[in-house]
């Protein structure tokens, strides 16, 4: 069964961390806050708590580059400062 190779992950409630993906299995993939969004900031991460918020997540800014990701989608958690803006990721492997 072939995979989605690219996708769109959206925050419903800002402030409400969403996991990632249900994916599993180490693949590097690129992520990027969408430049249409709403809000300026998103955060990626994981407090080991399977959650993310502003006061622990890797900040991702709606007009920077791309960061690398190596690992497992289902892992990471995606927040925002604004309800239903998007993180767009792309598997690079």
């Amino acid at each position: 069964m072939a995979r989605a190779m690219s996708g769109l992950i959206t925050v419903v409630t800002a402030g409400t961390a969403v996991q990632a993906l249900d994916y599993h299995g180490d693949y590097t993939y690129l992520l990027r806050a969408v430049p249409t969004n709403t809000g300026t900031y998103m955060y990626i991460g994981n407090d080991g708590a399977d959650d993310v918020s502003s006061a622990n997540g890797f900040p991702l800014v709606k007009t920077g580059d791309p960061v690398r990701w190596r690992g497992s989608l289902a892992d990471l958690y995606v927040d925002s400062d604004t309800t239903g803006d998007k993180l767009a990721w792309l598997r690079l492997d």
